[in-house]
């Protein structure tokens, strides 16, 4: 959603034959961008520091600023349809972002475990960005000191958003999934800076990015041998349990119960038997 968002709103507001339609493309962008959040309730944290800031500074004013009475009535819009779905879907009346405010901002949550406040600086963020966080660090540092505006921008959403997700008790590393596309873009504003320093300032858009050969072959090298790890090895173990149990005869197999965390295991997709599967669940404890 967010690269699409930002790919979306720039075609129209870069495009000479489409700039008379980027006030519009904002407002139907907004509208589905709302709809968006009333179902995923979390990516609101990631834009709430953004959204009050236009997109980059090569947008002229005039067509980036929509009104204020537009916005509003997007919201209204995409509240009012998120409604009437989930109460139609739900047969009582039924608004998601209520629901979501109401479980997660309680002690629920707590059910899957807690972590410390730290957690998304120490162990989220540097698991996201994998063998590429140290360019990640330059790219943000650079962007701090004498990045633009949009680029400063995104650096404090990245900050906000880890802060905001770190007042929760429950912390999981795939909330901030959504900020991984930032933090390539650091990292690559930090492997270009790095191949030309004589000219260490952003400069124009280039088509062809300049990367030194060394930090390609270093990110490569260190990003293959996990990847070859988890699609290799990790986990292995669960498929060929059902591999093994899906060539048993019937007489053998007439039922299969997984004691076993929960979503740890696969289940029909690797086994394809019309039998009775059951597995340990792990549903909060709503009532």
């Amino acid at each position: 959603m967010t690269s699409i968002d930002h790919n979306f709103v720039n075609s129209c507001c870069s495009l000479p034959w489409l700039a008379q339609s980027a006030s519009q493309a904002l407002s139907h962008g907004r509208f589905f961008f709302h709809s968006f959040c009333g179902n995923f309730p979390k990516i609101v944290r990631c834009w709430a520091r953004s959204s009050s800031t236009p997109f980059p500074q090569r947008m002229s004013l005039s067509m980036c600023h929509t009104p204020y009475s537009r916005t509003s009535w997007c919201r209204c819009a995409a509240c009012c349809l998120l409604f009437a779905l989930d109460s139609w879907y739900n047969g009582v009346p039924t608004l998601t972002l209520l629901t979501f405010l109401r479980v997660n901002a309680s002690s629920v949550s707590l059910f899957y475990g807690s972590a410390p406040w730290h957690y998304y600086f120490t162990q989220a963020l540097p698991l996201l960005a994998g063998p590429a966080l140290p360019f990640v660090l330059h790219g943000a540092y650079r962007a701090f000191m004498d990045g633009p505006r949009h680029i400063k921008l995104l650096l404090y959403m990245t900050l906000w958003t880890s802060a905001v997700f770190s007042c929760a008790g429950h912390k999981e590393w795939r909330f901030l999934h959504p900020l991984l596309p930032v933090m390539h873009l650091f990292a690559a504003r930090s492997l270009v800076s790095l191949h030309d320093r004589t000219n260490p300032r952003y400069g124009p858009r280039r088509t062809i990015l300049r990367i030194k050969r060394t930090h390609v072959v270093l990110l490569g090298l260190l990003s293959l041998a996990p990847s070859l790890y988890v699609m290799g090895w990790h986990s292995s173990a669960q498929i060929e349990v059902l591999s093994h149990l899906r060539g048993l005869s019937d007489t053998e197999l007439r039922s299969v119960g997984f004691l076993m965390p929960c979503h740890s295991t696969p289940g029909q997709s690797h086994l394809h038997r019309r039998i009775p599967v059951w597995r340990l669940t792990c549903e909060p404890p709503l009532q």
